[in-house]
């Protein structure tokens, strides 16, 4: 493998490690690892990127974490993201145009903790890409669902939420 230009401005030769180990004494975390993949576009054999769908219940010893709670948890991986939403209930109500692109401070400003998403979704993208990457999905207040393409997110969501289980569909 050639020598390949990862973010930290630190070349690797051969294959990146990617838990526990250091890199020309610069140590990374899986979390960290995986996000300097993902922006990097950097495309390994053996590390599949593929989409993940997880769903896990909502509702944790009496508390219901909103969307943006959802969001500030994912942070900052999905910091500089737009999202669209698709709102079919909320309590209180919510209004967003359907074509609205709002960026993730908006989300947050709009759905803070008095906002429950009761069912809906939220599909977000990169500013620079015209592609969506990751979903979340409320399900009458009962599941949050989770539909990424990157790695981080995925496992970012498993470690913070360990009950999440793979769906099937979406």
């Amino acid at each position: 493998m050639d020598d390949l230009e990862v973010p930290c401005k630190q070349k690797v030769r051969g294959s990146i490690p990617l838990v526990g180990s250091h890199v020309k004494g610069l140590f990374l975390d899986r979390e960290e690892a995986f996000s300097i993949l993902y922006s990097s576009g950097i495309q390994l054999r053996g590390l599949m990127i593929e989409t993940r769908m997880l769903s896990f219940v909502a509702w944790r010893d009496g508390h219901y974490p909103g969307l943006g709670e959802l969001l500030a948890t994912l942070s900052p991986l999905v910091a500089g993201y737009e999202w669209r939403m698709i709102i079919d209930w909320s309590n209180p109500s919510v209004e967003v145009s359907a074509d609205a692109w709002l960026n993730s401070a908006e989300v947050l400003r709009l759905f803070d903790a008095r906002v429950q998403l009761i069912d809906g979704e939220a599909i977000g993208r990169g500013v620079s890409s015209s592609a969506s990457d990751v979903r979340l999905r409320a399900f009458d207040s009962g599941s949050w669902d989770v539909w990424t393409t990157r790695p981080d997110v995925a496992w970012r969501v498993s470690q913070l939420y360990p009950d999440a289980a793979e769906l099937e569909e979406w």
